[in-house]
């Protein structure tokens, strides 16, 4: 393999710096100086195929959402969301059929803007929101989906087992008690 010279070539949100040398396998890596001000040593198939587009300040805070609003949200909690919601709505998915297609149950969000415009950003921290239809015979659609904690979520379920569902949200009632300062009620 011939040896290319990448210096003072940008890749992305890099532009490369100097060579810094080969790696075990024999691939080229190279000091790269991001956008962003941090330097960033990649390798050079990564930089020429596209498969590292910035030191990672893509991935990390108001650059991951700018990012992700300008290329779709795709690699978003929202996104996620909404992709799964989706699917589940898909009556080639036979898991889910039963509770969801089967049930008549349609995904009528044109895209993935429409959604986002309509419920918004996921609230922080993210990781205790998911999606809920407000009617749980309903469609997702406009007026009928928010974000909900598990709580409400258990509070919103068909109840096929009424007795285990009523102490799933005893359960989560007493979690979200031991949580809260003295005197705090919910």
């Amino acid at each position: 393999m011939v040896f290319q010279n990448l210096t003072g070539q940008k890749f992305n949100k890099l532009t490369v710096i100097e060579y810094v040398g080969k790696v075990k396998s024999g691939q080229s890596k190279w000091l790269c100086l991001c956008e962003c001000g941090n330097n960033h040593e990649a390798l050079g198939t990564h930089l020429k195929t596209g498969n590292i587009k910035s030191c990672g300040c893509l991935s990390r805070g108001e650059a991951r959402s700018i990012a992700s609003r300008i290329h779709g949200g795709f690699k978003t909690p929202e996104y996620g969301s909404y992709h799964a919601a989706k699917k589940r709505c898909n009556p080639k998915h036979k898991d889910k059929y039963p509770d969801y297609a089967g049930r008549g149950i349609r995904f009528k969000f044109k895209n993935f803007q429409q959604f986002l415009d309509h419920i918004g950003p996921r609230p922080e921290p993210k990781v205790n929101y998911s999606l809920e239809r407000i009617d749980n015979d309903g469609h997702y659609e406009l007026g009928n989906v928010k974000w909900a904690t598990k709580l409400e979520q258990a509070r919103n379920r068909r109840c096929d087992n009424c007795e285990q569902l009523k102490q799933r949200i005893k359960e989560l009632e007493e979690q979200l008690a031991s949580h809260l300062p003295s005197g705090c009620s919910h």
